[in-house]
């Protein structure tokens, strides 16, 4: 058997139909690497190009081989003692050797020098695969003959060929390894089940007699015989009732024997039918094996067929592009010949764009002037206004002052008067008020003489800003009319 279980299972180098993403559509490929029992890599008989595995979409062609079924992945990975106690004899001594030349499926069965019998338990990219041991788990390279020369003899031997891998192979190493592996079950089980029973029945028919003769003498004890002739009648009495225990046993020992052989006979119809069980799934593996190369045939047919059809096809769309090629420079030409005419239309509509342009560009010009003109003649206007304000409004203040004055000149009189009959010190007091009083007027007719001045000054100022900026516009415009004069000098040249 090559592997523990009779599902058809993918394995690296099986064609199997994928869908490829370069020709968008499914076509047949082969698998290049898996983990875990799932499809990881694979490359396209077609395009050669190597691409993760894509289930296929159901777009195959004519003649097109069936799919493939789907593999199942294992939901847990089995231990070394659950597989050990899946397999037979047979599967143990036909395990496979240890080599980095040869290939491994999972759960193929290997004999390694170093970690004794193990189990494949994955394949994992780059030519790695995991295996299980009784001490543990291992990743190991397979695949590998290029390193054939770096490690020893007994890691590089030349594997059998993996349909040769069914037949009877001479005993090795390996097959010794197995045998002792088994031996080591059988002998476990036997000690677990209790089968070997000899020495057991010993101590018991030992230990049956010594608690007879015990009672004996008990007996003996406790009746105080006497006599002879009685204590030889006690005897007699004893040895036949051993005598008849001795049968029993003899009896109930022959009903065991039976007992086992009948287990035995068991044993062995139920040998004979796992042999027969065994040689069913080969016969059935051999019969897949038959009905997957049958396949692989028409498979291989389809794909001839494929080929010459792609051939083919290649011829049509080569005419066809030769074809496309030809009515490419016929409307090359048409489409050359349109940009030039194109171009001509383009030139003259730019010269008429040009010359009307420059009339709006003139018209805008005159229009700018006209209305630079009447800015500076209402900037005029509001300057004399302001002017005319500020004057005014500087002659209501001095009106308001004058009268103010006046309003304060005659209460200082009418105060002067009622105090006329006051002391002298009293009279002392009015006059350094009234100084005090006729100071404070001349400075705050001072500040508001300053004021107003301050305020003339900054409509000086104004007026001499705006006419800077007057002159400075002048001169940009000045400049922009000698610029357009010399383009369009230019653009009639």
């Amino acid at each position: 058997m090559e592997t523990l279980f009779d599902e058809e299972n993918h394995a690296v180098g099986d064609e199997i139909i994928a869908y490829s993403p370069k020709l968008k559509s499914d076509t047949p490929h082969v698998i290049v690497s898996m983990y875990e029992g799932e499809i990881r890599r694979v490359q396209c008989q077609v395009s050669g190009e190597v691409h993760a595995y894509r289930k296929p979409r159901g777009e195959t062609s004519e003649g097109q081989g069936e799919m493939d079924p789907p593999k199942k992945k294992l939901n847990k990975k089995m231990s070394w003692r659950e597989a050990m106690a899946s397999v037979s004899e047979t599967q143990l001594a036909a395990c496979r050797p240890y080599s980095i030349r040869d290939t491994y499926l999972e759960m193929d069965l290997v004999s390694h020098p170093k970690f004794d019998i193990g189990f494949v338990t994955a394949i994992l990219p780059d030519n790695k695969v995991e295996l299980t041991f009784q001490e543990g788990s291992r990743v190991l390279i397979h695949n590998r003959s290029d390193l054939a020369n770096k490690v020893s003899d007994e890691l590089a031997e030349i594997p059998a060929p993996r349909e040769q891998k069914k037949r009877r192979r001479r005993k090795s190493q390996h097959a010794d390894l197995a045998e002792k592996l088994m031996q080591k079950r059988r002998q476990d089980q036997a000690a677990e089940d209790g089968i070997d029973e000899t020495a057991e029945k010993k101590l018991a028919a030992a230990e049956k007699a010594a608690a007879a003769k015990r009672e004996l003498l008990s007996q003996i004890d406790q009746s105080k015989i006497t006599d002879s002739s009685q204590l030889a009648k006690e005897i007699e009495k004893l040895r036949q009732k051993q005598i008849r225990e001795k049968e029993r046993e003899a009896k109930r020992l022959q009903r065991e024997k039976e007992k086992e052989e009948k287990r035995l006979e068991r044993e062995r119809i139920r040998e004979e039918q796992r042999v027969e069980r065994e040689r069913l799934r080969e016969e059935k593996a051999l019969e897949k094996e038959r009905l997957r190369k049958e396949r692989e045939k028409e498979r291989e047919l389809a794909r001839k067929e494929r080929e010459k059809e792609k051939v083919r096809l290649a011829k049509e769309r080569a005419k066809a592009a030769k074809e496309r090629e030809r009515e490419k420079i016929r409307k090359e030409r048409e489409r050359e010949k349109l940009r030039k005419q194109r171009e001509r239309d383009k030139i003259r509509a730019d010269k008429e764009k040009a010359k009307v342009q420059a009339q709006r560009e003139r018209e805008r010009e005159r229009a700018k002037a006209l209305r630079e003109r009447e800015k500076a003649k209402r900037d005029k206007e509001r300057e004399r206004e302001a002017a005319k304000r500020a004057k005014e409004r500087a002659k209501r203040d001095a009106l308001k002052e004058k009268e103010r004055k006046k309003r304060e000149a005659e209460k200082a009189r009418a105060a002067a008067a009622k105090k006329a009959a006051a002391e002298k010190k009293a009279k002392e007091l009015a006059a350094a008020k009234k100084a005090k009083e006729a100071a404070a007027k001349k400075a705050a007719a001072e500040k508001k003489a300053a004021a107003a001045k301050k305020a003339k000054e900054a409509a000086a100022a104004k007026k001499a800003k705006l006419a800077a900026a007057k002159k400075a516009a002048a001169a940009k415009k000045a400049a922009a009319a000698k610029k357009a004069a010399a383009a369009k000098k230019a653009a009639a040249a």
